[in-house]
């Protein structure tokens, strides 16, 4: 399999007893998720997040990644695939032909020790989330997630956050990919005026982590 000259250059070290695991799928998702997968007419509307981005954002995630993973609108699957190697991820995505590319995916990366994530046909709702396909999934793993993820657009900023804020345990995480031209600024302060105890950190752009900290509360 031949790679992009930064997977080449990567230095994947620092994932220790992870990296060839991390980089065989780094390799994968660069080779499959190219140019010609996002200009087909069906996927245009589906923005990718970008694996070497995302390297950046799992490096400082570590050593917190244990439990259950959770994408929000799950795409062609790369944060889930990433996620899968060290915690149990789910993505839940609303097309039916992203289902099936993102499983595909997981076909092709076997499971090398790690087990691929589970791809749901369906969508989420403030409490957690519909299957269209019978999916064998928890249905408390919404309730049960450490970790979720997101692409916010205009229309779905709510229901991700809402989902977030009502049922996501203490502790627990939320990245938003904030690589499209979504303005945050005015609804983190409905955030901050809506709740107490909830952290915003942009330090790994193009992500934004919010946590809900051990002081966190509805108002």
């Amino acid at each position: 399999m031949s790679s992009s000259t930064w997977v080449d250059s990567y230095d994947f070290s620092a994932f220790g007893t992870h990296k060839n695991i991390v980089r065989e799928l780094t390799e994968v998702l660069e080779n499959r998720q190219g140019v010609r997968f996002y200009s087909s007419h069906q996927f245009k509307k589906c923005i990718p997040s970008m694996p070497e981005d995302l390297l950046g954002l799992f490096l400082k995630l570590l050593p917190d990644l244990e439990g259950i993973a959770l994408e929000l609108g799950s795409g062609s699957g790369i944060f889930s695939h990433f996620a899968s190697i060290w915690m149990e991820a789910y993505g839940i995505e609303k097309r039916m032909e992203l289902v099936d590319y993102a499983t595909q995916t997981g076909h092709m990366l076997g499971t090398n020790g790690n087990k691929n994530p589970d791809f749901i046909y369906g969508r989420f709702t403030p409490t957690g989330f519909e299957s269209n396909n019978g999916a064998r999934v928890s249905t408390n793993a919404a309730q049960n997630a450490s970790l979720f993820y997101g692409f916010p657009w205009p229309n779905n900023f709510k229901p991700i956050t809402n989902l977030f804020l009502t049922v996501a345990p203490i502790e627990s995480r939320l990245v938003l990919n904030l690589s499209s031209t979504f303005n945050m600024y005015g609804h983190q302060i409905d955030l901050e005026r809506r709740c107490q105890g909830l952290s915003f950190d942009y330090s790994q752009a193009p992500y934004l982590i919010m946590q809900k900290t051990d002081r966190f509360s509805v108002n």
